[in-house]
């Protein structure tokens, strides 16, 4: 069965995970009569040995990214530039395949049903699903594709890390998240860097946000900055909208000018970023030294920013 649906039919389809440079490869998946969770297809001997079988693997064996907790923003920029032209923006397009017997790459969102009613929200086994087919390739049904998908990890194409970053992405695009990542709703700061000397005055603050839920656009109403907690009290610095206000790394990117207080010492830059889908807030708290030198202002100078996820 399959991992797609045309019209009211079910079809045996593949999925391209990434275009490399020998060229742009599909897989496709199998899925049981009974929705049960989808298996790759062996790959077939032949001239290119990215999509040959490596000889003794066992195909049904997952590999360390599936234990991987990714991250889903990072995954979306590697799915971007490696994926999407396969697949298309965020998963919701293929491209054809000819000699296959769907004849076109399947769409990975929505994702074929049977990874969804197989893992029933367990990241874990939805993970180990996907990986499968990212470890060791498999190839589309029909008598001759033009395009097979190659065992990414058993031919060291993309380091397990990357794999993992792909496969959360793709699980998020799919409504399912592990559970130490903030569903849905990501927010990362690109400055300043956690214990870092920030003088008072106005900064400019990079970062991106958005709520892969969302059907277009970042998903995200603004972002609010404060000095130290808002609900300790901190002091309002200032708001974005990456909607409104894109920063230069994209339509989810965003910048904001900040005015810091000549508070000196120790404190948190604080961001708050507010879904426009569900209202659900994402909070990234990053550790700074206003206007002192850090060795000064913590006992211990941080190194980790810290990110919690509020409703």
């Amino acid at each position: 069965m399959s991992l797609f649906y045309i019209g009211n039919r079910r079809a045996i389809g593949g999925v391209a995970v990434v275009a490399v440079s020998l060229g742009i490869f599909q897989a496709s998946l199998v899925l049981a009569a009974t929705q049960a969770a989808p298996t790759p297809n062996p790959l077939a001997p032949g001239a290119n040995p990215k999509t040959s079988p490596v000889p003794g693997v066992d195909i049904t064996g997952a590999s360390p990214a599936s234990l991987i907790h990714g991250d889903p923003v990072a995954g979306g920029a590697k799915f971007a530039s490696t994926c999407a032209s396969c697949h298309g923006d965020r998963g919701t397009m293929g491209i054809t395949n000819p000699g296959s017997t769907d004849g076109t790459v399947p769409v990975l969102n929505p994702i074929d049903p049977g990874f969804l009613a197989d893992s029933n929200g367990d990241a874990s086994i939805f993970a180990r699903e996907l990986d499968v087919f990212l470890q060791h390739g498999s190839r589309p049904a029909g008598p001759s594709p033009l395009i097979t998908m190659p065992g990414f990890g058993d031919h060291h194409l993309l380091p397990q890390s990357d794999i993992a970053d792909i496969e959360a992405y793709v699980m998020q695009l799919n409504g399912t998240f592990w559970p130490d990542r903030c569903p849905g709703i990501q927010l990362e700061l690109a400055n300043p860097s956690p214990g870092a000397r920030v003088e008072s005055g106005h900064y400019v603050v990079q970062g991106r946000a958005m709520d892969a839920r969302a059907k277009a656009g970042p998903g995200i109403d603004r972002v609010d900055f404060f000095l130290d907690s808002r609900d300790s009290g901190g002091r309002f610095l200032g708001t974005t909208s990456p909607a409104l206000t894109p920063g230069p790394a994209g339509p989810s990117s965003f910048q904001a000018t900040v005015s810091l207080p000549a508070q000196s010492g120790g404190h948190d830059l604080v961001a708050y970023a507010y879904s426009s889908v569900t209202g659900q807030q994402s909070v990234v708290s990053i550790p700074i030294a206003v206007g002192e030198d850090p060795r000064r202002a913590f006992v211990v100078v941080p190194t980790a920013q810290s990110m919690t996820c509020t409703t």
